[in-house]
């Protein structure tokens, strides 16, 4: 629901510029915290070396 209303005042083309911004980081700050909380449920130890970048970020293998 929350993203629906930010998603409209966002978009819409009678929003000032600053409102925008700030629909903006609502909607970045959501995106981050479910990233976020998917990768805190991968288990490591289940990743093959392909699915493990070098500087230790963790991947999602594309067939799941």
């Amino acid at each position: 629901m929350k993203l629906r209303i930010t998603r409209a005042i966002g978009l819409s083309k009678f929003s000032p510029r600053w409102v925008k911004v700030i629909c903006l980081r609502l909607t970045k700050n959501d995106i981050e915290r479910s990233l976020n909380a998917l990768l805190a449920t991968i288990d490591e130890s289940e990743l093959t070396p392909e699915q493990v970048v070098t500087n230790g970020a963790k991947l999602i293998h594309p067939s799941g």
